[in-house]
């Protein structure tokens, strides 16, 4: 979303020009002629003054349905926080401008609409106590375990041949794991929490009853594994009044973040009655018909690969 806010920021930048002076002032002049802000306009206009207006438009309900949710405290802590990723002032500057962004005034402005969208997805993204007390569940139990992954199911019964028959567990993985990460470790992938694994290899792992044993070879995307669970406790010192609004606060990201924003659009679009008044910029508002076109080009891109 960041990138698609810069972008209509620089085009948008040209239509200021419009503020200053009149519109036959030259903006550039050449040996025999000149380009006006007047040409400058029209062209902008012609290639993005659908989307431009759309945005503008959007820009605006967001503030009017969410601007009191957003404090300019928020926003100057946002700004902060992108300087400080700068060693200057003088890069940061740079840096707006090779953006479009003119000054970080209207980088303030760009942000601000960042942060309203945020607060549009957070309002869509509410968690119930249900939710909360489910991945406080999750997150109770740990368990530690070994793997040892291959590509070939008749490859997977091969190895548990050789560990039912007193094969040494860290050694085979060492040796014939395609998991390089967990191989050089004899297999072992540590302590984790259900949500952490592929569902195949969690229904496993989370079983009662399977600490110290190996599993039959489990099939996931990712090959066969041979899973060896070693350990299985709760937490200590881990209760819901403690965690509960760390993980309310991780489920609202993690919701907000599978959010489409142009439902928020097309919400907006209906609470506040938006009616097109230049036909020429229907197209930028009809949402559906940007996604169906959006989803027929990536069903063609995949049968081109």
């Amino acid at each position: 979303m960041k990138k698609k806010l810069l972008s209509v920021a620089a085009v948008a930048s040209v239509f200021t020009l419009a503020a200053c002076g009149s519109n036959d002032e030259a903006v550039i002049n050449y040996k025999g002629g000149e380009v006006n802000k007047a040409d400058v306009q029209e062209e902008a206009y012609q290639k993005a003054g659908a989307q431009i207006a759309f945005q503008q438009t959007m820009n605006e309900l967001l503030e009017k349905e969410y601007g009191k949710k957003v404090t300019d405290k928020e926003v100057d802590a946002e700004v902060k926080k992108t300087k400080d990723q700068f060693p200057d002032k003088e890069q940061f500057n740079t840096t707006l401008q090779t953006a479009g962004i003119k000054n970080e005034k209207e980088f303030e402005k760009v942000l601000r609409t960042q942060l309203l969208l945020t607060e549009a997805k957070s309002a869509k993204s509410k968690v119930t106590d249900k939710e909360i007390e489910d991945r406080f569940n999750q997150e109770k139990v740990e368990v530690k375990a070994s793997h040892i992954l291959v590509e070939k199911e008749a490859d997977a019964k091969a190895i548990k041949k050789q560990l039912d028959d007193g094969g040494d567990f860290a050694k085979i993985a060492k040796a014939k794991s395609t998991d390089t990460g967990s191989a050089t470790k004899g297999g072992d992938l540590g302590y984790f929490t259900k949500g952490k694994m592929v569902e195949e290899f969690e229904n496993y792992a989370f079983k009662d009853g399977v600490e110290g044993k190996v599993s039959d070879p489990i099939k996931t995307q990712f090959g066969y594994h041979i899973i060896k669970v070693t350990d299985r406790k709760e937490k200590k010192d881990f209760t819901l009044e403690k965690e509960s609004d760390r993980i309310k606060k991780a489920l609202a990201e993690e919701k907000a973040a599978q959010v489409n924003p142009n439902d928020i659009y097309r919400s907006l679009i209906k609470k506040y009655d938006v009616k097109i008044e230049n036909k020429d910029f229907k197209d930028a508002f009809d949402l559906d018909k940007q996604e169906q076109q959006q989803m027929q080009q990536q069903m063609q891109q995949q049968q081109q690969q």
